[in-house]
């Protein structure tokens, strides 16, 4: 039996891209942009944007983690002090 300890993460990874993503919403689009097209190339199409959309979001992610470092960084001189100076 699966961990459910482990695979909880990734339960809720897939439902916040799945809500990000939103291809439910974005399938009538897809199909109206697409009308009169082959189907094969419809389905390259379809294949290029997920790819496109996996690269800009993972890119996103992985600078996400850098960035917030660099500014939790540059803001550590002006963190105020947790213990008061003057008790």
């Amino acid at each position: 039996m699966v961990n459910m300890i482990e695979t909880l993460p990734l339960i809720w990874a897939f439902a916040t891209l799945f809500v990000v993503m939103d291809p439910i919403g974005l399938a009538p689009i897809f199909v109206a942009l697409t009308q009169g097209i082959e189907p094969t190339k419809r389905k390259a199409i379809a294949l290029r944007a997920c790819v496109i959309a996996f690269v800009i979001l993972a890119l996103f992610g992985f600078l996400a983690t850098r960035y917030w470092a660099l500014q939790a960084s540059l803001c550590q001189p002006f963190k105020l002090p947790e213990e008061p100076c003057c008790s």
